[in-house]
């Protein structure tokens, strides 16, 4: 097809190498797969180097996503530094509002998608799967409704 048809050649070659650097829809698609096709057509051999070199916006976009997560890697950081020292008080029932607030988020996120097995794992994730802290979180949650500085349905309703 590079000889009969180049340009639809080089839009699918151009796919072909998308989904190799994506890692999206590329089963069995490596880089010297593409380097060997490209091998026998100079326009598919010159389209693969320039394919592969990162564009400016690209590496700007790789470096923002960097940021960001070691930004979130800081953010669960803070928040196991609050849930270990309390971890006694989550068994006990006695965490504070605040930080039964902050693991609850977690649990039900924004109620997109939710479904009762996604809390635990958000829950284990943000806690990097420490099981102790993961199980006195969840009992913490579960006694929550519990607590005396909890309303009431009752007192909810009123």
């Amino acid at each position: 097809m590079a000889d009969t048809k180049p340009h639809i050649a080089e839009l699918l070659f151009e796919w072909a190498v998308r989904a190799h650097t994506s890692q999206i829809g590329n089963d069995g698609l490596s880089l010297e797969i593409l380097r060997e096709h490209a091998q026998s057509n100079e326009t598919l051999k010159a389209n693969l180097d320039r394919l592969l070199t990162p564009h400016p916006w690209e590496l700007a976009l790789q470096t923002e996503k960097r940021r960001s997560i070691e930004a979130q890697r800081r953010q669960e950081d803070y928040w196991l530094d609050q849930i270990r020292p309390n971890e006694t008080a989550l068994r006990e029932n006695r965490a504070a509002p605040a930080l039964l607030y902050k693991m609850a988020d977690k649990y039900f996120g924004r109620f997109y998608r939710f479904s009762g097995d996604n809390g635990p794992k958000a829950i284990a994730e943000l806690l990097r799967d420490d099981h102790k802290l993961v199980d006195a979180t969840l009992q913490g949650l579960r006694s929550a409704i519990d607590r005396e500085d909890v309303p009431d349905i009752e007192e909810i309703l009123r």
